[in-house]
């Protein structure tokens, strides 16, 4: 993550093309390796196009768009779960922050490992809405 902060920060140039795609990877959003994100990356310094399969981020931009199309109902329903994931993210943080564990949680997290679902929980934690922040339908 700080060779990903660097590069924003700096410029990619500056910390170079490597560095860039560990920090990329350590996002771990679309389950593309570092392998993949240096290739991807050093097609693109030499103009062409990345040999990476895109499909997860295709299906991402899909579901972009079916926000956009989404009725009131449909949004209001999504926003109540992201309300309720950010409970998932909190009993998740809970053993990083020595609390007492039991078998429950660690089932919980194991499955959250194993779905690879903590970096969205992370990044959806930051912008999530309170239950009341927006009108009802």
């Amino acid at each position: 993550m700080v060779h990903l902060v660097a590069a924003i920060g700096f410029g990619a140039q500056e910390v170079g093309a490597e560095a860039l795609a560990e920090g990329l990877a350590a996002l771990g959003m679309f389950g593309i390796t570092v392998e993949d994100w240096a290739q991807a990356l050093g097609a693109v310094e030499r103009g062409e196009v990345p040999p990476v399969d895109w499909g997860p981020v295709q299906q991402e931009a899909d579901l972009v768009e079916r926000v956009k199309r989404a009725g009131d109902e449909e949004l209001v329903r999504a926003r109540t779960v992201l309300v309720g994931l950010r409970w998932f993210y909190g009993l998740y943080a809970l053993h990083g922050l020595l609390l007492p564990d039991n078998p429950a949680l660690a089932a919980l997290r194991q499955r959250i490992d194993e779905w690879g679902t903590f970096p969205v929980l992370s990044q959806l934690i930051a912008f999530s809405p309170s239950p009341g922040s927006s009108p009802r339908p």
